[in-house]
């Protein structure tokens, strides 16, 4: 077994040989000798553990190289610019851990390890669950398109994290809304009065509107899906007051802008806690305080199912209770016998 240069025309590339099953095996690596030395290093451990395989059927790829394919010919094609990004800059920091390591080669201690250097330096839960999402991702399109057979993100477990509930009492509501400034006061009342998305009121555009009968048709959303929003009267009442004839409703804001316009004028307000999403969540918490159920909320705020709204369920006991009433109301009718009579000395 042993490393050798070859000459090709691209220039020099390494090899490796070593014996399985008797036979004498050659492999073209590259021009990387220490790719070589994995590669190389990886067929041994394969001998002796009994598992080697045909190498024509899965040639090594380094998991550098199979991220950046991952990420120009994947995520670049399906996903939206913002999470695309957030892709982008996971993918910097797995390639940066994991480097030319042979993608074949990772298994899911090496995973473990990777969650604990992340954590050791001091890395919050959701920023680690993130990149961990990216490398399970990577992974299952590597085997889809067979660049890879091992998918060693399979069963890890993610970091618990903490939700971020926070929601203003109807004492802070006004107080804010003093402290916000045209086209955020403006953008705030849209997302305090329907539960959008940032993202989702600075894409506003007229001719997906209908004032007249109190809805939006919301085309770029978080999660792809077409959905359709009511809008309250007050929603009407500021989106009527906006700038005509222009096509969008806010074309001065971009979500980076509005998300840091708002915190900025959130802070000096005295509410250094409150984003531009809390108004999400204020929406969803006094929605479900209202008596909304969670399905409801769920189709208002484009969840695909109840998981994303499940922590509202705890502000709602007078509203489940009253349901629970109604529910035994039909069930015990007015005739129902006070007592019922059962069979002497038997039991069914």
């Amino acid at each position: 077994m042993g490393l050798y240069k070859r000459k090709v025309k691209a220039g020099t590339t390494w090899c490796i040989q070593y014996f399985a099953h008797g036979k004498r095996v050659r492999e073209a690596v590259g021009p990387s000798k220490r790719q070589a030395e994995l590669v190389l290093s990886k067929r041994k451990a394969d001998l002796r553990e009994g598992k080697f395989f045909d190498t024509q059927k899965e040639k090594p790829l380094a998991f550098s190289a199979l991220a950046e394919r991952y990420l120009r010919e994947h995520a670049a094609l399906h996903r939206k610019p913002r999470s695309y990004a957030r892709y982008v800059a996971s993918t910097k920091v797995l390639i940066g851990y994991f480097g030319d390591k042979i993608a074949g080669t990772i298994r899911p201690e090496h995973v473990h390890a990777f969650l604990s250097y992340r954590k050791e330096r001091g890395k919050a839960n959701a920023t680690v669950n993130g990149e961990l999402t990216v490398l399970s991702s990577i992974f299952t399109w590597g085997v889809r398109l067979k660049l890879t057979r091992h998918h060693p993100v399979k069963g890890t477990p993610r970091f618990r994290v903490n939700g971020k509930d926070r929601w203003l009492t109807t004492e802070e509501i006004p107080v804010l809304l003093r402290a916000l400034r045209a086209d955020i006061r403006d953008a705030a009342i849209v997302a305090l009065g329907t539960g959008m998305r940032a993202s989702e009121v600075v894409s506003l555009d007229r001719e997906h509107v209908n004032l007249s009968q109190g809805v939006a048709i919301l085309e770029d959303t978080k999660n792809g899906d077409r959905r359709t929003v009511p809008l309250p009267p007050e929603v009407v009442s500021t989106l009527q007051q906006r700038p005509v004839p222009l096509r969008v409703y806010f074309p001065r804001l971009t979500y980076k802008r509005l998300s840091e316009r708002f915190s900025y004028a959130a802070d000096k307000a005295g509410f250094p806690d409150v984003t531009f999403h809390t108004l999400r969540h204020s929406f969803a918490s006094y929605a479900v305080m209202a008596g909304v159920d969670l399905y409801t909320l769920a189709k208002i705020l484009g969840h695909r199912n109840l998981s994303m709204v499940q922590r509202y369920a705890h502000l709602a006991p007078s509203h489940l209770q009253s349901a629970t009433n109604r529910a035994a109301s039909a069930i015990f009718a007015a005739d129902m016998p006070h007592q019922v009579p059962h069979a002497t000395g038997s039991a069914a």
